[in-house]
């Protein structure tokens, strides 16, 4: 039997993007455009690709213009054709991944 959304609902994705994407202006949250993936420690990432989320926001053209791609890359608007649950649940697995070490980090809390 389908679980409507009152019945299962994952906090991760009951978060709004924005707040999200407010705690990327912490100089402590680094980000990998290969790993398409999120990394947060105060003592720096030494990790291949990964780079502080407010130095790309330098590269981009703007601010706003980074935001707003990366805000994309958080939301959960499905962008799948699919009506079965699993190939759904294939089109937004990732993006509670790509998060989770923003919402993980105690800190932030």
């Amino acid at each position: 039997m389908p679980k409507p959304a009152i019945h299962h609902l994952h906090m991760t994705g009951a978060v709004s993007v924005k707040f999200f994407l407010d705690l990327t202006y912490d100089d402590r949250v680094y980000f990998s455009e290969k790993e398409n993936n999120f990394k947060v420690s105060a003592k720096g990432v030494d990790i291949p690709g990964y780079m502080k989320v407010n130095t790309l926001r330098h590269y981009w053209k703007d601010a706003h213009a980074f935001d707003e791609w990366l805000s994309h890359k958080m939301s959960l608007r499905p962008h799948c054709t699919h009506r079965e649950d699993h190939k759904i649940w294939e089109d937004f697995q990732f993006k509670f991944s790509l998060t989770f070490e923003l919402y993980n980090y105690a800190e932030f809390f």
